[in-house]
């Protein structure tokens, strides 16, 4: 990768599963999503680069990102969210 390519990457993001599917993971990415827009009004960025666990694609496919083709020798599924996506699901200056 270029060095002159900035992404953020979430290397993990969990919710309990006794706390699942109620709303908390929706929670947590909007604080993380918004740390990420101030993060980028400092220092440009492209976007959000994830490994999804297979249980999470559907989630974060939700959220805007993309998968990236293939999944990762562990398993995991590469996604990304482009920052010019971002921006205009959240209406943010």
């Amino acid at each position: 990768m270029p060095s002159d390519l900035f992404v953020v990457r979430l290397v993990m993001l969990g919710v309990s599963v006794k706390h699942q599917k109620q709303g908390y993971g929706h929670i947590l990415m909007r604080e993380f999503l918004e740390h990420v827009i101030k993060v980028h009004h400092v220092m440009p960025i492209k976007g959000i680069f994830l490994d999804a666990d297979p249980d999470a694609v559907a989630f974060y496919t939700l959220l805007g990102f993309v998968e990236l083709g293939i999944p990762a020798p562990n398993g995991t599924t590469p996604m990304f969210l482009k920052i010019q996506d971002l921006l205009a699901a959240i209406k943010w200056p």
